[in-house]
C-alpha cells in the first residue's frame, strides 16, 4: 500500500484546500511497480480534535471531496483510483458526519480516535466502500445509517454505547457481520433490512430500544440474541428470516406496540419467559417449523392476538394471559390440538377460530366478556368448547359501523363436523346481528339457558337467529325470557323431532307465549337458503358496511370473495373456496385393495393402482398423516399418477409426507383444488399435462428444505379460478408456470411469496387477475408479466427482495386497488408505460437502488400517491397525472433534483414534500385545488436546495373539516407533551415545528413552509385573476433566505376559517422579522382569526450544550391590534414567560412529540424511515434509561 500523508502547516484547524492531482498519484504509485492497479492511497485529513461537521462526497469527474465545518470549499479533493480517508486527530463532531454518494474510488474511512457524533452519522450510496473503522466511537446523538454499501463485508462498533435516534442498516449486499458488543440504548429504532449475507445479530448489552426493534428480509440470519433487552418501546418485528433457528430475548418484559414473528421458515420454538405485556398486536404467522410458543408471564395484549398458518404448531402456552384488547384469531394452524388460555377474562374484540385441522378443544374457562363477534368454523375434529363463564357477547366490537342496516357482529358455529354439544350456561346478552349455527354434522345439543337479551350496541338493525342444517341436533335449550328475534329458524335441516325448550319448565314442554314454541315441527320465518346466504355474508365480508343484511335475506344471495388481502399470504384456503362458491373437498374416492398393492416397481405410491385403474377418481384423493385408509405417508418416497389416472373429481391433497418426488404425468384436470403442503423432503413436483383445477386453487406451500433444489414444473397449467398460492417453499426453487391464464382461462388471486430460492417469476400468458402479490422471494432477480393488462379486484404488490433487478409489465393498464413496491434493495428502474389508472394507492417506497420511476401514462389515482425513502431516485415521470383523490407525498428522496407534475390539476387532500436534500424545483403549473376534500393542507419542509416553489394556477387550498385521529396511541409516552389531549388537526404539527405551546385546535392541517436554507420565492395562485381561497391555517417559518411570499390573497382571494396566520424569517438567525406579504386583504381577513400562541425566540442547535432562553417571544395574542400588527409587519407583540414544549434536558419529550403528532396525526409519515434532514428539535439526545412498565399489569377477577 502506498501511504500519502497530507501535512498541514500553521494551525491545524486552518482551512486549506488540497488538490492531489492525477499526475502526483501516478508518480507515487509508479514507485511500487506493476502492482499499482490494486494499491490503495491512504490520505490523512487534517482536522482539529473537535469540529462542527464532516462531509465526504463526490466532486466532478469522480473525485472524492472532504468538507469540514460547513465550509463551502473542500478541505481536500483527490482523484486517486482507490483511496482510504483517515481522520487521525478527530475526536468529537458537533454536528453530522456524512459520507454520502462518493465515487467508487473511496474504499475506506477510518477515524481511529473518534468518540462522539452529536448529529447524524451516515455512510450511504458508496459503491466502492470496503472498510469503516471507528473503534473508539461511543455515541451518536441522532441517526446512525449504513445503506447501499455493496462491498462492505464487516463493520464493528465495539465501544458504541448509545444511538439516540435510529440505527439503520439496509441494502448492504455483502455485509456478513455487525459488531455492537457494547451497545446499551437505542433512542428510536433498530432497523436491519435487506442484508442478504448477514448471519447473526448479537447484542449482548442492549437494554432497550425506545421505539422499534426490526429485523426483516435477512435471508441468512440464523441467530438473534439480545440477552439483556428489557423494553421495546413500540414494535418488535422479526420478519422474513428463512434460516432463523434461534431467537433469544430472555429478559424482554414489555413491547410497547406490536410483537410480530412472521415468515421465519426454520424457527422451531419461541420462548419469551419474562414478557408481561404487548400494548398492541401479538402476531405469529407463517412460521412453518414453529412447534411451541412459551409466554409464561404474558398478562395483557392491548390489541390482537393472531396465530395464523402455523403449520406445525403443537402448543401455545400463555397461562396468565388475562386481557386481549381486541381480537383473538387462530386460523389455519394445522397441527394445534388445543387452544387453552385458562386466565383470559376479557376479549375486547372478536373470537375467531377457523380451519384448524387438528383442533379438538377450545378451552377459555375464565372468559367472561367478548366485546366483538364469535366465529368458530371449519374445525373438522373439534370436540369440545369451554365458554362456561361467558356472560355477554356484544357483537359490534371496537369499530363503529357507518350504517344502521348492516350486519352488526356475528355469532357463528359452522362446519365443525365432530362437535357434539355447544353450551354457554352463563350467557345473558347476545348483541350480534346474526346468530348462525349451521352445518355442524355431529351437533346434538345447543344450550343458552341464561340468555335474556338480544340487543345491539350501535345499530337499529333487527337480529337474526338461525340454527339450521345440523342433522343430528335434537335439543335446543333457550331461556324463557329470551326475546324474539326479527327473523329466525330453529328447525330446518335439524333432526325431525327437534323441539326447543327452556330450563325453567318441565323437559319437553314449551313455555307459554314463547316465540320458540312455534318451532316444533315448523321452519320459522327465515328460510334455510337465506340463513346460508347470511353465513356467506358473515364469513366473506365480516358483515362490514356496504353489505345490507336485509337485502341478503330478501334475495338469498351472498357476497363474493373473502374480506382479506393477498399480502396476508392467503391465510385460509377453505375460506377462499367457500367465498368463491366452491364447497369443501368432495368425499374420498373409493380405493382398491391395500397399501402394499399401490406401490409400483420403483417404490412409488401409484395413484392409478390405488384407484383400481380408474381414469377418473370419483372424489378426492388425500395423502396426509391423518389418513386412516392404510396409507403410511411417513414411508412414501415418491408419488406418481400412474398409467390410467387423468382426472380427479375432487381435491388432490398431499400433505406432510416424506415424498421426495411427485410426478403427476398423465393427469389433465382436477375438479377442485391441488394442495401440496408441508412436504419437507420434496425435490420435484411435475404435472406436465395438468391444465386446470376447474373450481379451486393451486396451493403449493411449506415444501422443500434449505440447501436442496426444488423443481416445480407445470408447463400446461392455465386455470385456477380461486387462485394460485406458491409460498414459503425452501431450497433452490425453479418454477415453470408459463401458461397460467392463457386465453380466457380464469385465474384468482396470485400469491408467489417467501420462496427462499426462487430465481425468476415468469407469468407469460397472464393477462388479468383479481390480485397479485409477489414478495419475499429473496433470490428472485426478475418478474416477467408481458401480457398483464388488468388487476381487476385488488392490489398489485411487489415487495421484500434483496436481489430483484427487473419488473416487466409493459401492457399493464389498470390496478383496481393499490399498486405498491417496497423493500426492493437492487431494483434500478421501474417502467409501466401503459398504466393509466390506480384506483386506490400508488406507493413506491424503501427501494434504495431505484434510480428511475416511469409512469408516463398514469392519469388518475383514487387515493394516495406515496413516493418516499428511495435514496437513489433521480428521475420521476408522472407527466400525465391529472388527479389524485387523496394525498400526494414525496419525501426522503435523497437524490431527486426535480419533481415535475405538468398536468396535475387536483389533489384531494394533502400535498407533502419534505426531507429531499437535492430537490431544487417542484413544478405543478396547472394545479388548481389542494385539500378540498377534508381539512388537509400543504407541508413543504426541509428541502435544503429548494429555491423556488410556485403553484401559479392554485385556486383552493384547504377545507373547513378535519379528520379525527385514526386511533389512540395506547401506551405511547405523553407525559412530556403539551397539548397531548388535542385532536389530530394540525395545530400540534405547528407546535412541533415552532416550539409553540398554545396553538389552538384549529380544525385543519395547515399550510407549513419550514426549514429551507435556499428557498427565496414561494408563490400560490400567481396566474389566478380571482385569487386563492385559502381555507386553512398558515405557518411559514425557518426559511433563512425567503424574500418573497405570495399566498394568492390579492384580488378576490380570501383567508377563511384560519385560527392563525404567521410568517417570519428564520428566528435562529435573525430573530423576529416579518416578511413582505402580497396580501392586501390580509389585514381585514385575519381579524376574525385571532388566537394566542407562543414560540421560542431561538432554537438551540444542540439541546445538550445550549441553555434554555428565559423568555419566549409571544408573537400573537388575542387582541385584534396584535394580529393586525403581526400581519402587516408594523409592530411587535409582548413577551411572556412560558414553558418549553420540549424542554432542554428532556429530549425524549421532543422525540415523543415528533412521533406522536407529526408522524401519525398531523400528516401521514412513516415511522421507520431515517430522516437525516430533520430539524434538531426532533432529536433525542443522551437518553436516560426508562424502566419497563409491564409489571404494572394486573388481572382482576
Amino acid at each position: 500500500m502506498v501511504k500519502l500523508a497530507v501535512i498541514q502547516s500553521g494551525q491545524q484547524h486552518s482551512k486549506m484546500r488540497l488538490r492531489l492531482a492525477t499526475a502526483l498519484a501516478t508518480v507515487a504509485l509508479a514507485l511500487v511497480g506493476s502492482a499499482v492497479s490494486t494499491a490503495t492511497t491512504l490520505i490523512e485529513v487534517p482536522t482539529a480534535t473537535t469540529v462542527s461537521n464532516v462531509s465526504v462526497t463526490s466532486g466532478k469527474a469522480g473525485t472524492v471531496r472532504v468538507f469540514v465545518d460547513s465550509d463551502t470549499r473542500p478541505i481536500l479533493e483527490t482523484d486517486a483510483a482507490r483511496v482510504e480517508l483517515a481522520f487521525p486527530s478527530l475526536r468529537h463532531v458537533g454536528g453530522a458526519f456524512f459520507v454520502l454518494d462518493a465515487s467508487a474510488a473511496l474504499v475506506g474511512v477510518q477515524a481511529p480516535h473518534l468518540e462522539t457524533v452529536a448529529g447524524d452519522m451516515a455512510f450511504a450510496n458508496l459503491p466502492g466502500l470496503e472498510r469503516i473503522a471507528v473503534p473508539e466511537l461511543r455515541s451518536v446523538d441522532e441517526n446512525l445509517l449504513l445503506r447501499l454499501l455493496p462491498w462492505l463485508a464487516d463493520v464493528a462498533f465495539p465501544r458504541l454505547l448509545a444511538v439516540s435516534r435510529t440505527l439503520a442498516v439496509d441494502s448492504c449486499g455483502a455485509l456478513e457481520t455487525i459488531e455492537l458488543t457494547a451497545l446499551r440504548t437505542i433512542g428510536l429504532h433498530l432497523d436491519l433490512n435487506l442484508l442478504k449475507q448477514l448471519s447473526a445479530l448479537v447484542l449482548p448489552q442492549l437494554r432497550e430500544t425506545r421505539y422499534d426493534f426490526l429485523v426483516r428480509n435477512c435471508r441468512r440470519v440464523a441467530i438473534i440474541d439480545a440477552p439483556l433487552l428489557r423494553l421495546v418501546g413500540e414494535d418488535l418485528v422479526i420478519d422474513g428470516l428463512p434460516e432463523l433457528t434461534t431467537l433469544e430475548l430472555p429478559r424482554l418484559e414489555r413491547v410497547g406496540e406490536d410483537c410480530e414473528v412472521v415468515q421465519c421458515l426454520s424457527l422451531p420454538a419461541l420462548s419469551l419467559p419474562r414478557l408481561m405485556s404487548v400494548t398492541e398486536d401479538l402476531e405469529l404467522r407463517f412460521n412453518p417449523r414453529l412447534r411451541s410458543v412459551h409466554l409464561p408471564r404474558l398478562q395483557s395484549v392491548g390489541e390482537d392476538v393472531q396465530i395464523e398458518n402455523e403449520d406445525r404448531l403443537l402448543a401455545f402456552d400463555a397461562p396468565v394471559l388475562c386481557t386481549i384488547g381486541e381480537d383473538l384469531e387462530v386460523v389455519a394452524s394445522r397441527t394445534l390440538s388445543t387452544l387453552r388460555l385458562p386466565a383470559l377474562r376479557l376479549l375486547g374484540g372478536d373470537l375467531l377460530v377457523a380451519s384448524c385441522a387438528s383442533l379438538e378443544a377450545i378451552e377459555l374457562p375464565a372468559l367472561q366478556e367478548v366485546q366483538g363477534s364469535v366465529s368458530v368454523y371449519n374445525n373438522r375434529v373439534l370436540m369440545s368448547v369451554d365458554l362456561a363463564r361467558v356472560v355477554s357477547i356484544l357483537g359490534a366490537g371496537l369499530e363503529p359501523r357507518g350504517r344502521d342496516d348492516v350486519l352488526d357482529g356475528i355469532f357463528v358455529f359452522a362446519f365443525n363436523d365432530k362437535l357434539p354439544t355447544l353450551t354457554l350456561p352463563a350467557l345473558r346478552r347476545l348483541g350480534v346481528g346474526a346468530t348462525l349455527i349451521l352445518e355442524n354434522a355431529a351437533l346434538q345439543s345447543l344450550a343458552f339457558p341464561a340468555l335474556r337479551e338480544l340487543a345491539f350496541r350501535r345499530t337499529r338493525a333487527a337480529p337474526v337467529f338461525a340454527v339450521v342444517d345440523n342433522p343430528e341436533l335434537v335439543s335446543i335449550v333457550l331461556n324463557a325470557g329470551t326475546p324474539e328475534p326479527a327473523r329466525f329458524n330453529l328447525n330446518a335441516g335439524n333432526d325431525a323431532d327437534i323441539c326447543p325448550t327452556s330450563p325453567d319448565v318441565h323437559p319437553g314442554d314449551c313455555p307459554q307465549d314463547s316465540w320458540f314454541c312455534a318451532q316444533c315441527g315448523l321452519g320459522g320465518d327465515l328460510g334455510a337458503t337465506q340463513a346460508q346466504a347470511l353465513l356467506r355474508l358473515a364469513l366473506c365480508s365480516g358483515g362490514s358496511a356496504g353489505n345490507n343484511a336485509d337485502s341478503v335475506i330478501d334475495s338469498g344471495d351472498g357476497v363474493d370473495g373473502p374480506d382479506a388481502d393477498a399480502d396476508e399470504g392467503g391465510s385460509d384456503s377453505w375460506l377462499r373456496a367457500f367465498c368463491a362458491g366452491v364447497g369443501a373437498c368432495a368425499p374420498e374416492a373409493p380405493r382398491a385393495g391395500q397399501y402394499e398393492a399401490w406401490i409400483d416397481a420403483h417404490g412409488c405410491l401409484d395413484l392409478s393402482l390405488m384407484l383400481g385403474g380408474a381414469a377418473t377418481a370419483a372424489g378426492s384423493v388425500t395423502l396426509s398423516p391423518g389418513d386412516t385408509r392404510g396409507v403410511g405417508v411417513g414411508v412414501i418416497k415418491c408419488v406418481v399418477a400412474g398409467a390410467t389416472l387423468s382426472r380427479i373429481d375432487g381435491c388432490l391433497s398431499i400433505i406432510h409426507s416424506n415424498a421426495e418426488r411427485i410426478d403427476l404425468s398423465g393427469l389433465r384436470s382436477i375438479e377442485q383444488s391441488l394442495l401440496v403442503e408441508g412436504n419437507a423432503r420434496l425435490r420435484v413436483l411435475r404435472a406436465p399435462q395438468l391444465r386446470a383445477v376447474e373450481k379451486g386453487e393451486l396451493d403449493l406451500a411449506y415444501n422443500g428444505g434449505i440447501g436442496a433444489d426444488f423443481f416445480v414444473e407445470l408447463p400446461a397449467f392455465q386455470k385456477a379460478p380461486i387462485g394460485v398460492r406458491i409460498a414459503f417453499n425452501l431450497g433452490g426453487m425453479s418454477l415453470v408456470l408459463s401458461q397460467l391464464g392463457k386465453g380466457k382461462s380464469s385465474v384468482g388471486t396470485v400469491i408467489i411469496a417467501y420462496n427462499r430460492g426462487l430465481l425468476t417469476v415468469d407469468l407469460l400468458a397472464l393477462s388479468r387477475a383479481p390480485e397479485i402479490f409477489i414478495a419475499g422471494n429473496d433470490q428472485n432477480v426478475a418478474i416477467n408479466m408481458p401480457s398483464l393488462r388488468h388487476v381487476f379486484a385488488g392490489d398489485l404488490a411487489i415487495a421484500s427482495s434483496s436481489a430483484l433487478q427487473r419488473v416487466a409489465a409493459p401492457r399493464l393498464e389498470r390496478v383496481h386497488e393499490d399498486l405498491e413496491l417496497f423493500f426492493l434493495a437492487s431494483l434500478p428502474s421501474l417502467e409501466l408505460p401503459k398504466l393509466v389508472a390506480v384506483e386506490e394507492d400508488a406507493k413506491v417506497h424503501a427501494c434504495a437502488a431505484l434510480m428511475s420511476l416511469a409512469l408516463g401514462s398514469l392519469s388518475a389515482v383514487g387515493e394516495d400517491v406515496e413516493l418516499y425513502d428511495c435514496w437513489s431516485l433521480h428521475v420521476v415521470d408522472l407527466s400525465a397525472l391529472t388527479r389524485v383523490e387523496e394525498d400526494f407525498e414525496a419525501y426522503l428522496l435523497h437524490s431527486l433534483p426535480m419533481l415535475s407534475l405538468p398536468t396535475l390539476v387536483s389533489i384531494g387532500e394533502d400535498l407533502i414534500c419534505f426531507g429531499n436534500p437535492s430537490l431544487r424545483r417542484l413544478l405543478a403549473p396547472r394545479l388548481r385545488v389542494v385539500a378540498a376534500r377534508e381539512g388537509g393542507g400543504m407541508l413543504i419542509e426541509n428541502n435544503a436546495k429548494l429555491q423556488q416553489f410556485g403553484l401559479p394556477s392554485l385556486r383552493v387550498l384547504g377545507n373547513r373539516t378535519a379528520r379525527l385521529c385514526p386511533r389512540e396511541r395506547r401506551g405511547a409516552p405523553s407525559q412530556n407533551i403539551i397539548g397531548a389531549e388535542q385532536t389530530c388537526d394540525g395545530s400540534a404539527f405547528v407546535e412541533l415545528y415552532s416550539g409553540a405551546t398554545r396553538v389552538p385546535a384549529a380544525g385543519q392541517r395547515p399550510l407549513v413552509v419550514a426549514h429551507h436554507s435556499s428557498l427565496r420565492d414561494f408563490q400560490l395562485g400567481r396566474s389566478s385573476m380571482s385569487g386563492v381561497a385559502l381555507r386553512t391555517n398558515v405557518w411559514v417559518d425557518f426559511n433563512a433566505d425567503l424574500a418573497h411570499l405570495s399566498l394568492g390573497l390579492d384580488g378576490t382571494g380570501s383567508l377563511l376559517d384560519a385560527a392563525y396566520f404567521f410568517a417570519r424569517r428564520d428566528p435562529g438567525v435573525a430573530g423576529f422579522a416579518p416578511l413582505p406579504l402580497s396580501a392586501p386583504l390580509l389585514q381585514r381577513e385575519v381579524a376574525s382569526a385571532s388566537s394566542a400562541f407562543c414560540v421560542a425566540a431561538s432554537k438551540p442547535r444542540y439541546a445538550t450544550t445550549v441553555p434554555a432562553p428565559g423568555l419566549r417571544e409571544e408573537l400573537c395574542n388575542a387582541t385584534l391590534r396584535c394580529d393586525y400588527e403581526l400581519a402587516t409587519g408594523d409592530g411587535r407583540c409582548s413577551l411572556e414567560r412560558v414553558p418549553f414544549m420540549c424542554a432542554v434536558g428532556d429530549p425524549q419529550g421532543c422525540t415523543d412529540a415528533y412521533y406522536l403528532y407529526a408522524r401519525e396525526n398531523a400528516f401521514d409519515f412513516e415511522e421507520n424511515a431515517v430522516y437525516l434532514a430533520a430539524a434538531p428539535q426532533f432529536s433525542a439526545f443522551r437518553l436516560p434509561m426508562r424502566p419497563p412498565t409491564g409489571a404494572s399489569v394486573r388481572c382482576i377477577a
